[in-house]
């Protein structure tokens, strides 16, 4: 049998046609390439906006939870030395979108700023961003209720009404004492001729205060003959107001707002004597620089209050108790946490309205809108994982935005052998301030976790962490934390920032439109030359995007008389356009458009104005920047990190009652 052989037919691709398609196959993945930045942007940008609602909101339920200890105002400041120490002065002029750093001249390749005139004002962190307006004017509230703090009743535990600040981490720093106040209800304030001092003090009147009409002197009540410690018993009180200098240059007026720097002592009555009025000369108070000259002081503008004293052991004396209800421990100034005297709870006050519950009221600096709290509440069986709001959370010795080492939070807490230590990630009992020791949890900085752990493995008891109370070294063992409310402390990269706005509580209304902290101005009401429209009621600068309530504005219509009223309407603070008075303003033809201007025929105009918003903006900024030792072209690239900021905002209407004079 003969076979036969075919040739066989094999196939394959040359090398030019290998050639060919991986140059076309190239050209498409590289077109496809092109599309995929701009979508992971789009997702990159929607995933951010979805956590910064995701913040604002939870912040915002926060704050709306603890509405009863809300601050009177947050406000833009700026701190120069004055004659009783360091001034905290406002800046009512820096609008609330202004986020830059000011004038500044150099950024050194260690982070600090250098003003114009040679100052290190510090690392940029603090002054950019939300950290513009870190001062918290009175937050406050009714002494709380005493409990022991760690929640044994033994000897030796702390005892009294414990005050946690809503936006600690609070800024501590030597030389700033009077950044940190703690006071109670504002006294009544009498305007009189003449010298005030020297007047006695009537039984049950120590809530009057006295200051004559053009503001220079003031008569503070001293309080009855008593002896602590071997020494008289001092009083003191906080002082604030506004006054005007004149630049001798430009032969410009402006505005200044003495804040919280004026600290009066004022000794008790002799012994036998009876008790009078303090005088204090209020222009020995005022700051002016070497080009300036001291105008006047707004008399409207003056606000006493007593300043709590803090002491380390707290009066039981129920016979001393309206001195003793002024008491207060500061556990941990950095943690916000303040123990009141249990003999102020419940307490109530003569003033011209009635009595009034005792409030406590503190002013003090954000540390760091960057440090985010993130309130949680533990599992019911170890370990338990609980998801933080963000992603990607900053760690000690990781690269910060500037391309150098981040160090922590800013502060110390107890490392639980006697000392302090800084860390990266802080977990409080929200019950008693404790700090829980790091063994107590684990955290996952990428996916942003915190893990609970039960640190001495016995189920029987339930989880138990270990914590450092208040007031001790040591930490204790705390068994069954199960279902404990704590609220964990950490910054996330991309300088995600929560950051509180609050317009003045309440407005008084100012003569001519040089304003100050919580004043209005009414269009034509002092005849000002400029563009004042008399259908306008302007604001500060500073209050621009603001809502004020405003509970009654007279107006005319173009019929003329007689005057019509609008009563308790809300206005949104709207920023000037080219060409108009440099303030915020809110217009009344908002409400009712036929208005033509404001009436003054009832001998008064606008009333009641109040401050009647609260809003939470997140920012982050995912740009980075390489400090080198240049330090004015590390400024140059400082400035376009800095228009890389993105911003969200949520508002709500949150009133809070005041005490005022």
């Amino acid at each position: 049998m003969t076979s036969q052989r075919f040739p066989s037919k094999r196939t394959g691709a040359t090398l030019i046609e290998i050639l060919v398609v991986i140059v076309i196959f190239t050209f498409g993945i590289l077109a496809i390439a092109q599309i995929f930045p701009g979508g992971l942007g789009v997702l990159r940008t929607t995933r951010n906006n979805m956590v910064a609602t995701n913040l604002a909101r939870t912040e915002m339920d926060r704050v709306k939870g603890q509405s009863d200890q809300i601050a009177e105002a947050i406000l833009s400041t700026r701190y120069q030395a004055g004659p009783l120490g360091v001034d905290v002065l406002a800046d009512v002029n820096r609008r609330p979108n202004d986020i830059g750093p000011g004038s500044v001249s150099e950024l050194r390749q260690n982070g600090d700023l250098v003003d114009g005139s040679g100052n290190v004002l510090g690392p940029w962190q603090y002054f950019v961003g939300g950290n513009v307006a870190r001062r918290i004017v009175a937050e406050g509230r009714p002494i709380p209720s005493p409990r022991y703090i760690q929640g044994t009743n033994t000897p030796g535990s702390l005892y009294g009404g414990l005050m946690q600040l809503q936006f600690a981490p609070v800024f501590t720093a030597p030389g700033f004492n009077t950044v940190f106040v703690v006071y109670g209800n504002d006294l009544d304030r009498r305007v009189v001729e003449g010298t005030p001092a020297g007047r006695p003090v009537q039984a049950n009147r120590d809530f009057v205060y006295f200051v004559n009409w053009e503001g220079t002197e003031l008569a503070l009540p001293q309080g009855p003959y008593r002896l602590v410690a071997g020494n008289p018993y001092e009083r003191r009180y906080r002082v604030s107001f506004s006054y005007l200098v004149e630049d001798n240059t430009t032969n410009t007026v402006s505005s200044r707002d003495l804040l919280t720097a004026a600290i009066i002592n004022v000794p008790c009555a002799a012994a036998g004597q009876p008790r009078v009025y303090w005088n204090v000369d209020l222009t020995a108070l005022v700051t002016v620089g070497a080009n300036e000259t001291f105008v006047g002081l707004d008399v409207d503008s003056v606000r006493v209050a007593r300043l709590f004293d803090e002491v380390t052991v707290f009066d039981t004396d129920p016979a001393f108790r309206d001195d003793a209800a002024y008491q207060y421990r500061l556990l941990d100034r950095s943690l916000g946490l303040v123990l009141f005297n249990a003999q102020g709870f419940n307490l109530t006050e003569r003033r011209r309205r009635g009595r009034v519950p005792l409030q406590a009221r503190v002013d003090y600096d954000v540390l760091d809108w960057r440090i985010i709290r993130d309130d949680l509440r533990i599992g019911r069986s170890a370990p338990t994982q609980q998801k933080l709001i963000l992603n990607g959370l900053k760690s000690i010795r990781s690269r910060d935005a500037d391309n150098l080492f981040y160090t922590g939070l800013g502060f110390t807490v107890p490392d639980g052998a006697g000392g302090s230590i800084e860390r990266d990630f802080i977990v409080l009992d929200r019950e008693t301030g404790g700090v829980f020791m790091p063994s107590s949890y684990r955290v996952d900085y990428g996916r942003g976790t915190v893990s609970f752990i039960d640190t001495d493995g016995n189920a029987a008891n339930g989880i138990t962490a270990q914590i450092v109370f208040p007031g001790t070294a040591a930490p204790t063992a705390v068994n069954a934390v199960q279902g404990r409310s704590v609220r964990a402390l950490y910054m996330g990269r991309n300088e995600w920032t929560v950051q509180a706005q609050k317009p003045p509580t309440v407005y008084r209304q100012a003569t001519d439109p040089l304003l100050s902290v919580g004043q209005f101005y009414v269009g034509g009401s002092n005849q000002f030359v400029g563009n004042d429209l008399d259908t306008r009621i302007y604001f500060p600068q500073s209050d621009i995007g603001s809502k004020v309530l405003i509970g009654e504005v007279w107006y005319r219509d173009a019929g003329g008389l007689p005057a019509r009223v609008v009563r308790d309407e809300e206005f949104l603070v709207q920023a000037p356009q080219a060409g108009q008075l440099n303030l915020g303003y809110v217009d009344i033809r908002d409400k009712v458009s036929d208005a033509v201007a404001i009436d003054f025929s009832n001998g008064y105009s606008v009333r009641r104005v109040r401050g009647a918003s609260m809003a939470i903006r997140v920012l982050w900024n995912p740009a980075t920047l390489a400090l080198t030792a240049d330090p004015v072209a590390n400024l140059r690239q400082f400035e376009i990190w800095n228009r890389n900021w993105r911003v969200s905002e949520t508002e709500t209407i949150l009133i809070k009652g005041q005490d005022t004079p």
